[in-house]
């Protein structure tokens, strides 16, 4: 992984999405919006190793952003969608495991969404 970006780097914008409540009350709903911020993406960052075998060969971003309590929540239960494209991606490595203080930038994977935006 790349060393942290500069603010200036931090030139497109990504609206991060979590799972709405269901009529039950349970975090199975459609995608909502959660938050936006500036991000560096990086559309081809090499090799993405990740376990499930059904990622391979999927679009695979490196996302960089601001580190705050919002952004070094991202999590694989989360999405986000790089607002210049409209494209949906998953996240699939989260930002968790690339922070190593004191960092001002969090790094985090995400793999292009099939299905469209948010849904």
């Amino acid at each position: 992984m790349r060393e942290a970006a500069h603010a200036g780097e931090l030139r497109e914008r990504i609206r991060v999405l979590v799972r709405g409540l269901d009529a039950n009350g349970d975090p199975l709903g459609p995608f909502v919006e959660a938050f936006a911020c500036a991000a560096k993406i990086d559309a081809s960052p090499g090799p993405l190793r990740v376990t499930a075998e059904r990622l391979e060969g999927q679009v695979a971003l490196e996302v960089t952003v601001r580190s705050t309590p919002q952004t070094r929540a991202i999590d694989t239960s989360m999405r986000i969608v790089w607002v210049r494209t409209g494209a949906a991606y998953n996240v699939v490595r989260p930002a968790a495991e690339s922070l190593r203080p004191p960092r001002a930038y969090v790094t985090f994977f995400a793999t292009l969404h099939e299905g469209g935006e948010g849904g």
